[in-house]
């Protein structure tokens, strides 16, 4: 008999534990998502990407290089993708319009990604003859997750899809590495924190290759990070919402001007 109500106690504590567990989870993951479908036979798009390159190298080769090296992204996805769709939703606070999203996988890319379409290099950043390698780990997750996120917040401002937000017209969501690239880059971390956890999206991010890819890092980290929190009831399109047109914070993220150039008159014959 004794043991008998042991057993039943135990049983209780692991139901109880188990309910306390899902209670506390800030997400819902009921939202739609869509399916992501990798693609890493992408030849064509990695030889119009460098066609003058490729008169002397192997696209076939280099992609046979990809699938090669592509299993430790394909074994994140396959376990975390789902879970990063439904977050990325969640605290962005916008729905996906899209049904699927090919993933194209190449082996060289003259940036650390695209969002539209979506690629991802896994060799590293070509510019003319050079090769900067990107990273395996948690600072390449990151950049998954990244590229997602501006895939995410590009459908706002894309007729087609006509989502009516009321921020497609927010000053701080015109493309840049001030405004919605840095926007894309919050929701990205926010993301990763509840995915790869804290400690390690903060060392992916504070990593020496991220600062080189962030310029708008210094004012992400300001002004963004310390101020907006996003959360399922406080989504980063609520944020975007109630910051006003002539804010401080939309002025500090305005582009740059030109330099003007001063045109000298030539002297009257």
């Amino acid at each position: 008999m004794k043991r008998l109500l042991l057993i039943i106690i135990i049983v209780l504590i692991a139901a109880g534990a188990l309910a306390q567990e899902t209670y506390y989870s800030i997400f819902s993951y009921t939202h739609y998502i869509p399916s992501v479908l990798i693609n890493d036979r992408s030849v064509s798009l990695q030889n119009d990407l460098y066609p003058q390159w490729y008169r002397e190298h192997s696209a076939v080769r280099d992609m046979r290089w990809v699938r090669q090296n592509d299993s430790s992204l394909i074994s994140f996805w396959e376990t975390q993708g789902d879970t990063v769709l439904h977050i990325l939703c969640e605290l962005s606070g916008i729905e996906w319009q899209e049904s699927d999203i090919d993933l194209h996988l190449v082996r060289y890319f003259p940036s650390l990604g695209s969002s539209e379409p979506l690629v991802i290099p896994l060799g590293g950043i070509m510019t003319g003859a050079l090769i900067e390698a990107v990273p395996t780990d948690k600072r390449f997750q990151l950049n998954l997750v990244y590229q997602l996120s501006k895939r995410m917040l590009a459908q706002t401002v894309q007729p087609r899809y006509n989502i009516n937000l009321g921020i497609a017209n927010h000053p701080l969501m015109r493309p840049g590495p001030y405004r919605r690239d840095n926007l894309a880059m919050l929701l990205a971390i926010a993301t990763c924190e509840n995915v790869l956890g804290i400690d390690s999206t903060f060392d992916a991010f504070q990593s020496a290759w991220w600062q080189r890819q962030a310029p708008g890092q210094e004012i992400l980290e300001r002004h963004f990070l310390q101020q907006w929190i996003l959360t399922p009831d406080q989504t980063l399109a609520d944020w975007i919402a109630k910051e006003p047109y002539g804010s401080h914070l939309v002025a500090l993220t305005r582009p740059p001007r030109p330099p003007q150039q001063t045109i000298t008159k030539p002297p009257k014959r």
